[in-house]
């Protein structure tokens, strides 16, 4: 049976989440605007140069509206470990960065950080396919994970396991 040109399409997406590549390239943080409270700023202001575990949601995202309070909750635990700085949350909302701000503290009552995706950089530059997604990053800025879709943040064995990482113990690269 010949290959149709959509199937052939739909490969070439999902082969990223596929595991294809055991080590990706690094990703220019540098060339990624953000927009946070204090006005814009690049992703590598945020990302420093340790590990970190970098999330994306959406107000519009059923499914990133309901992980964000365990979310909030992980952010918590790695604030009290002294490591909050290596989780970085970023909206891909299109409005004004102050309504992603009302949005988890007056619609979901929470007070968890976020950055917004200034010009849509974020999507390409990860090579994103939905959301919500977490990617993680070693200390040179190379994808060693991907979970697309939800995670259970509270789960202990995940919870460890992403804390690991931040703390700069290798990352399975097959997530």
């Amino acid at each position: 049976m010949a290959l149709r040109r959509r199937d052939i399409l739909l490969a070439l997406a999902f082969a990223p989440l596929a595991g294809l590549s055991a080590q990706e390239s690094r990703i220019e943080l540098a060339a990624i605007p953000v927009q946070s409270a204090a006005g814009e700023i690049l992703l590598s202001d945020l990302a420093g140069a340790a590990p970190a575990i970098v999330h994306f949601w959406a107000t519009w995202c059923a499914a990133c509206r309901a992980e964000l309070p365990e979310l909030e909750a992980f952010a918590a635990r790695l604030d009290a470990l002294g490591l909050r700085d290596r989780l970085i949350v970023v909206s891909v909302d299109r409005f004004d960065f102050s309504r992603v701000a009302d949005f988890l503290r007056a619609d979901l009552g929470l007070r968890l950080e976020t950055v917004q995706d200034a010009n849509g950089a974020v999507g390409p530059a990860f090579a994103l396919f939905g959301y919500p997604s977490t990617v993680l990053l070693d200390a040179g800025r190379r994808v060693v994970a991907r979970y697309p879709g939800a995670i259970a943040w509270t789960d202990p064995e995940m919870a460890d396991r992403l804390i690991a990482h931040v703390q700069g113990a290798d990352t399975p690269s097959d997530q």
